[in-house]
This record gives structure tokens, C-alpha cells and sequence, in this order.
């Protein structure tokens, strides 16, 4: 993948496999439109839609290991984009891609176990620090 071969992060989404695509802009859609073609003509645009299809399975298949979600629409992908690009945003990016996100969560979870008060005006000279679990309701 050469996003990969550049040390980039890859923040990708897939269509869910659900999704009622239109036929019309399915790769196979194309040989229903070209059933009248000659024979030979016929053969080779079926052989050109089945690399296609090939080349897509495999390139899914590669993108997968990076998958942040599925999605059906533009509506339907915002907040999953919103919701890959906070950390980015706020430098708090992963190390590593997010090959498994039970142990991106419980990574995170440790990181932020504390939550530290200040603002306050208190007899004590440090901030309190308070456990998330002594506050989460």
C-alpha cells in the first residue's frame, strides 16, 4: 500500500457490505450492459470485469487491516471520519495503527485512568487527582 511504503497513517472506511449498492455502479453491472456484444468481445469484457473484481477483493482485503468503519452514505461516514481524525487533531495519535481496537481502547483507557481538577482555588499546593472510576456514574 503506498501510503504505507511512506510512513503515513491509513484512516480508511469501506462501504458496508449491506448496503443495497445501485446495480448500475457495480463493476458486473457492466455485462449486463454489454450482453448484446459479440461473443469474442463478450469474453473479454468478462474476463476484464473479473480482474477487476479480483483486484478490488484484494485491495479491500489489504485496506481492512486498517479499517476504522463501514459506512452507507455521506451522512453515515462523518462522525466515523470526525471520530478517526480527533486524535490526529489533538496529537494524540496512536503509535501504531489501529489493528485491534479492543487494545487501542484499553490503551487509551490507561492513558486517561486520572483525571486531574485544577482551576480551582485550594489550600493545597498540588491540583486533586481524581480516579476516573471514583467519579464515572
Amino acid at each position: 500500500m503506498p501510503g504505507r511504503s511512506l510512513s503515513k497513517e491509513v484512516i480508511a472506511f469501506l462501504v458496508d457490505e449491506k448496503y443495497s449498492w445501485p446495480a448500475e455502479q457495480r463493476e458486473d453491472y457492466r455485462l449486463i450492459k454489454g450482453k448484446n456484444l459479440p461473443p469474442d468481445q463478450f469474453q473479454q469484457l468478462r474476463q476484464e470485469v473479473q480482474r477487476n473484481e479480483a483486484k478490488l477483493a484484494e485491495f479491500k482485503g489489504e485496506l481492512s487491516r486498517y479499517v476504522r468503519g463501514t459506512f452507507t452514505d455521506a451522512a453515515s461516514i462523518r462522525h466515523l471520519v470526525s471520530d478517526a481524525l480527533g486524535p490526529v487533531r489533538t496529537g494524540l495519535r496512536p503509535a501504531s495503527p489501529i489493528v485491534d481496537p479492543d487494545t487501542y481502547l484499553r490503551a487509551l483507557e490507561d492513558q486517561n485512568r486520572t483525571i486531574r481538577v485544577t482551576g480551582f482555588t485550594i489550600k493545597r499546593a498540588e491540583p486533586y487527582v481524581f480516579g476516573i472510576d471514583e467519579i464515572y456514574m
